[in-house]
């Protein structure tokens, strides 16, 4: 698996790991895109902070 933190904004949607909304429906400043070895794309997930983006890339090492 492949995983990256991304400075980069994106969404205005809850954050993936804490289903926090940043203020004003403004976008998440981080991104954390993740590729499996079989997918042909990967996925961007938006994230609130730098912190969130370390838990979930812990996360989806795990899972993999």
């Amino acid at each position: 698996m492949t995983i990256e933190i991304k400075n980069k904004q994106s969404g205005n949607c809850p954050c993936v790991n804490c289903n926090k909304l940043q203020e004003g429906w403004k976008q998440h400043p981080y991104t954390v895109w993740h590729k499996e070895e079989n997918e042909k794309r990967g996925h961007n997930e938006p994230i609130c902070s730098i912190k969130c983006a370390n838990e979930l890339a812990s996360k989806l090492k795990r899972e993999a």
